[in-house]
């Protein structure tokens, strides 16, 4: 069923979790090059910061969901 992944097919592919997991990577990848931008011996320490708060996000479903909040207002006080 490996071919199915990422598919019209896909049936856990339209899943609330899955919708978030695919439209973090853009949001994390435009924070990151937001805080590479402005990156001075300054601001490096909340860089690194920002770099490491996807390790947040864990768990299933629920659990999940809670952690992808949490990293966004994280990620808001950066």
């Amino acid at each position: 069923m490996r071919g199915v992944r990422g598919t019209a097919f896909d049936p856990f592919g339209r899943a609330e979790v899955r919708r978030v997991e695919r439209a973090l990577i853009g949001e994390y990848r435009a924070l990151i090059e937001q805080a590479l931008a402005g990156l001075s011996p300054e601001s490096y320490g909340k860089a690194v910061t920002l770099a490491a708060l996807p390790a947040v996000i864990r768990g299933y479903e629920d659990i999940k969901l809670r952690n992808v909040a949490k990293f966004r207002e994280q990620a808001k006080a950066l």
